[in-house]
């Protein structure tokens, strides 16, 4: 990015017209267009603005454009860490292992912020901020779920022996991925802080554990703060409508999304009156690529999007934790898998900066 080059042309709206710009140069009457996390907000104003080139779209790990995601980010995890804890009582024997998971990662961050613990032999160093942030960025797996309650309850207990090449390989995975900041403030404050809404976090959080808002909260003000100053066009009026369209379109979510929640695809459902909304069980960003109930049903969609079709396999899905025993050896967690599903979308850069502060180098 060079000195001279104009942040406010970073928009979701011109990003639309580029899509549609393409289409016509490569000479097709319609797209299929899918978009996961970013990619669903671009894939909407698509449709906003040239959904007479569309003939279906997929759009998961939703972000509705009337939404200011970054607010609604506590609850969002407040929900996922819920339905994470739901679905560990619900398999029996994990919820006799490990007890009340919400309650126990709140006493974590707690402790950890006071007195960090080394990880890797002293090369990591977790305290209370990253152990949020890497939560919440491990929540986008699915492929972590397993490892999840194991996580949560022994940091609780301040013991590492079982989980520390679990998190050493996981915070090494998010640490080398990456964001375009430049795109990302320049979306950020273009169009959800050009003015800010001064509602939007209590609106968005009503309901949420005053913890959970303390822990999560500070990334929306941080935000804040930043776009005081980011350079950014008067673009939020018409980027911020809900956007009406009738073209079929599946809208995927993830029970245990930590930030694009389920109740946001039902938002924009409201909206397009030929859509399909799934909330796919114990799966989280991107679900459509996690499970093969996952990419059958979208890809079903997309060879007929005009006919009914049964998505029933989306409720059925569970996740098989990782439970103490002496006889069998703990499961390694799939490096290339965790990595595939991080890289469908970045963490807000806060985040990002605080697992990697972890890291000594």
């Amino acid at each position: 990015m060079q000195i001279s080059d104009d942040l406010s042309s970073y928009n979701t709206a011109y990003n639309a017209d580029d899509v549609d710009d393409l289409r016509s140069t490569l000479g097709y009457e319609k797209l299929n267009i899918y978009g996961i996390s970013y990619g669903s907000r671009l894939a909407l104003e698509v449709l906003r603005r040239h959904g007479e080139h569309i003939r279906s779209a997929v759009v998961g790990g939703l972000v509705p454009s009337q939404i200011v995601w970054t607010a609604g980010i506590p609850a969002g995890i407040d929900g996922a860490l819920t339905n994470l804890n739901q679905s560990c009582v619900a398999a029996g024997a994990c919820g006799v292992a490990y007890g009340d998971l919400y309650a126990e990662f709140i006493a974590g961050v707690y402790d950890l912020q006071e007195n960090p613990i080394s990880l890797d032999n002293g090369a990591i160093d977790l305290d209370g901020s990253t152990y949020a942030s890497l939560l919440f960025r491990l929540m986008y797996s699915r492929s972590s779920y397993p490892w999840l309650p194991m996580v949560i309850s022994d940091l609780a207990a301040r013991q590492t022996g079982r989980i520390d090449s679990f998190l050493v390989n996981a915070i090494n995975a998010i640490g080398n991925s990456s964001v375009a900041r430049g795109m990302y403030y320049s979306v950020v404050c273009g169009e959800m802080f050009s003015p800010p809404d001064p509602n939007a976090f209590e609106a968005l959080n009503v309901g949420v554990p005053q913890d959970m808002q303390d822990i999560f909260g500070g990334g929306y003000y941080y935000s804040r703060e930043i776009c005081r100053t980011w350079p950014n066009g008067p673009l939020q009026a018409s980027l911020a409508a809900p956007v009406i369209s009738a073209v079929p379109t599946f809208v995927a979510s993830g029970e245990m999304d930590p930030v694009t929640p389920p109740y946001y695809g039902q938002i924009a459902g409201d909206t397009l009156s030929d859509s399909l909304v799934v909330i796919y069980a114990n799966s989280g960003h991107g679900s459509t690529l996690q499970t093969e109930c996952g990419r059958q049903t979208f890809l079903a969609f997309l060879a007929n999007p005009d006919t009914e079709m049964d998505v029933s396999c989306a409720e059925t899905l569970t996740t098989e934790y990782i439970l103490p025993s002496s006889a069998a050896p703990v499961a390694q967690l799939s490096q290339e898998t965790l990595a595939m599903e991080l890289q469908l979308a970045p963490a807000p850069p806060h985040m990002m900066d605080a697992i990697r502060r972890a890291i000594k180098n």
